[in-house]
């Protein structure tokens, strides 16, 4: 950091002189411009090189506060909770059949009491609940059943990941709402739910309702990642998303059922539901219904001649750039400069791979009226089935995850992901990448007034 401009907006304010370790890198000494200008040495160094002579200005601006005035948070739309669809919050659709609809009848998971439980102090008190577990276990369903039966006649609202939530402190204390965050991973960062955030909300007495997959619950909470964080300072930093989790309500939704929730699926006369019971039993039901088995079992036996390599290996670069913590929206040019490398370890040309337009259309070929491999999101994007993502991940940690995955995960980034980046690659023993998020950050700040 030695050396960086310190900016506040378009004002160079001073350079960077120190990062004391006893501050965790929450803070860094900074020399102030006017004690630049003072020194003769430096003004005459700065007239020889541009010819004018410098000078201190005063400027004065006004800053408003961030509560006062009114605030626009029209891209937060709130609707009853009664009317809530559960696809559009997060629900995964099941698999085609004539004369049913595409989510099935809910059957009644072991955690429900719980969240009854939950709900109950919540709607009184405000807070987070939170579920974890693997993808397609059931979080989702879970929760959301849970906040039909408790908070029915209460408003509810779902920010999409990339808007600025922070508006939500707007809303009237004691509003009876719901704010509903699927997938919490998408929203963990400093423009998005960060602890004080989450204080404000809660002493307004909202409730906040969030899913996140196994991989990253344990990512955010580990140990390693935390001192990582803190970079020795024995404190967390303020921000830092473990703290987000650990002031929550948590309740984990195993995978596998047991056998009371088979019996209770038993009863139900969906013969999807039918099928699922009479599956692999290494698979849990909810799994079997968001063909999640179904699309991993097609997905590995893609590998192979008169399969479709080219399109496996399209989904196996975006599984792997997803798990370094670049988020789930990767750019197309991202997965085919990565693709080769995974074509290549499966046999490479002895598998007579297809074209890369078959292997686009393959992999993106929606499965059992249900999803595809990869799904398509906005502007050239796409995101890998998160089922596989975790299966993968309870299969292997971050540090098999070749290198040229992490020289991508470096190139593609963006600001707000770039300490979840830097935090796995510290856990996976990448510690280059790790530096390389400190680097790039000091990089952004010496940019010029």
């Amino acid at each position: 950091m030695s050396g960086a401009a310190a900016f506040i907006g378009e004002y160079l304010i001073g350079v960077v002189s120190g990062d004391p370790t006893q501050w965790g890198h929450a803070r860094v000494e900074v020399v102030p411009a006017h004690v630049l200008v003072e020194d003769k040495s430096f003004r005459l160094a700065v007239q020889s090189v541009t010819g004018s002579q410098i000078d201190l200005v005063d400027v004065a601006r006004s800053i408003p506060s961030p509560i006062s005035g009114p605030v626009n948070i029209s891209e937060i739309r709130w609707n009853p909770v009664s009317e809530a669809d559960a696809i559009g919050f997060g629900v995964h659709r099941v698999p085609d059949f004539p004369g049913h609809p595409p989510v099935v009848d809910y059957i009644s998971r072991r955690v429900d009491s719980d969240l009854d439980s939950h709900l109950e102090l919540l709607a009184r008190e405000g807070g987070m609940l939170l579920l974890s577990g693997d993808s397609a276990a059931g979080k989702s369903r879970a929760l959301f059943e849970a906040m039909r039966r408790n908070l029915g006649d209460w408003l509810v609202c779902k920010p999409d990941p990339d808007v600025d939530i922070s508006s939500l402190l707007h809303v009237p204390s004691g509003g009876r709402r719901v704010v509903w965050l699927d997938d919490l991973h998408d929203y963990l960062r400093s423009d998005g739910l960060t602890l004080s955030l989450l204080d404000g909300l809660t002493s307004r007495r909202l409730v906040v309702l969030a899913t996140i997959r196994t991989e990253f619950y344990e990512q955010y909470t580990d140990d390693r990642s935390r001192k990582f964080a803190t970079r020795g300072s024995g404190t967390q930093l303020p921000s830092s998303p473990g703290r987000v989790l650990r002031a929550a309500r948590h309740i984990t939704v195993e995978r596998i059922w047991d056998p009371i929730e088979r019996q209770r699926a038993s009863l139900s006369e969906d013969p999807r539901i039918a099928n699922a019971l009479e599956a692999d039993r290494a698979y849990g039901v909810a799994e079997y219904l968001a063909a999640g088995p179904q699309v991993l079992k097609m997905w590995r036996s893609a590998f192979r001649v008169r399969g479709n390599p080219r399109g496996a290996a399209l989904v196996a670069a975006a599984v792997d750039l997803t798990r370094t913590g670049v988020g789930s929206s990767l750019p197309r040019a991202a997965l085919e400069r990565l693709h080769e490398h995974y074509l290549e370890q499966a046999g490479g040309p002895a598998l007579r791979p297809e074209g890369l337009d078959d292997a686009w259309n393959w992999a993106t070929d929606v499965v059992l009226g249900v999803t595809g491999p990869l799904v398509p999101g906005k502007g050239e994007t796409y995101k890998p089935f998160d089922y596989l993502v975790s299966d993968i991940a309870r299969r292997s940690g971050p540090d098999e995850l070749p290198d040229l995955v992490w020289d991508e995960a470096l190139r593609v980034v963006d600001n707000s992901r770039r300490s979840l980046v830097a935090m796995v690659a510290r856990s996976a023993g990448q510690l280059d990448v790790a530096k390389m998020r400190l680097f790039l950050s000091c990089k952004q700040m010496t940019r010029k007034p």
